[in-house]
């Protein structure tokens, strides 16, 4: 199921040699969940952290009151 927002996605916009999954030498983008998405859609609420480009941020980097204060 996760295939069809990741892998599947990439391979249809033929970007899947830079995304869609974790390989040595892609784009490192991804969310760190708490629980199971597979378990449950919920988990999506629940992010950790977020990577983009191979550095992690917390998921209050992203509040809107976070990017209210550095503008």
């Amino acid at each position: 199921m996760l295939s069809a927002a990741t892998i599947n996605n990439a391979k249809a916009f033929a970007i899947d040699n830079q995304y869609g999954s974790i390989a040595a030498g892609k784009v490192a983008n991804l969310l760190l969940l708490n629980s199971n998405p597979l378990q449950s859609v919920a988990a999506y609420n629940d992010i950790e952290y977020v990577i983009l480009h191979g550095s992690a941020f917390e998921r209050a980097t992203f509040h809107i009151d976070a990017l209210e204060k550095s503008e």
